[in-house]
């Protein structure tokens, strides 16, 4: 989604993840980098924005 800046200058795009194995993947991957700065607290409130598969 294309939303304007603030100061009214320009615009930047925001990205959606679709649900939370689609964010489980963009932890893997920052956890994969050898200077990730996420802590488990930090990933568990990522993971919580996303619900659980109904079964």
């Amino acid at each position: 989604m294309d939303e304007p800046n603030t100061d009214g200058i320009g615009s930047h795009y925001r990205y959606y993840l679709a649900n939370k194995e689609d964010a489980q993947k963009v932890v893997n991957l920052i956890l994969s980098y050898e200077n990730s700065l996420l802590t488990e607290s930090d990933i568990s409130q990522i993971l919580a924005l996303y619900p659980s598969k109904a079964a």
